[in-house]
This record gives C-alpha cells, sequence and structure tokens, in this order.
C-alpha cells in the first residue's frame, strides 16, 4: 500500500476540489483520498503508481508530489495486532 501525499495549487473551492476526488478515484486501487483545502493537498491511499495519480490530476489542475511512500498508519496496526495476540497468549499461559 502506498501513500502519495499530492499539492494541487486549485483546491480551494468546493467544486475544484470534487473534481479531483473524482479523477482520481477512477484510478485502478485507490482505497482512500482525503482533501485538506487549507494544506491545498490531496492523499491517496491504496495500490497506485504516484505517477498515474499525479498525471491524471494535472489534467484538471497545477500539482506536484509532495510525498510518496509506505502507509506508516497500516504498520501501525499491524504492530498493534501482534501486541495484542501476544497479550492473549501470555493471559491463556
Amino acid at each position: 500500500m502506498m501513500k502519495v501525499v499530492l499539492k494541487a495549487y486549485d483546491l480551494n473551492n468546493p467544486k475544484s476540489s470534487s473534481r479531483a476526488m473524482k479523477a482520481v478515484s477512477s484510478l485502478e486501487g485507490v482505497e482512500s483520498i482525503k482533501v485538506d483545502r487549507e494544506k491545498k493537498t490531496l492523499t491517496v491511499i491504496g495500490n497506485i503508481d504516484p505517477y498515474e495519480v499525479v498525471c491524471k490530476l494535472r489534467k484538471l489542475m497545477d500539482a506536484a508530489i509532495e510525498s510518496a511512500g509506505p502507509n506508516k498508519e497500516e504498520n501501525k496496526e499491524a504492530v498493534e495486532k501482534k501486541k495484542k495476540e501476544e497479550e492473549e497468549k501470555r493471559r491463556w499461559n
């Protein structure tokens, strides 16, 4: 799972942000989209290629990749799950 944060300079009104969400959501593998109008960022999570996402968004507005990498929230969930499993084993032993 990848987390891609894009800087889109025209996300200040609801119409442009909904257009951006609609365009990016049409890509295969997208699981979550979050728009932050104050920071003018679009966060996309899923099995996606950052290049495809930014190309799709650039057809609508000026955009650039701010960061791309693995989804750290997914890693935190896995660590928490392991901790719970260890606690359950300790209780039963």
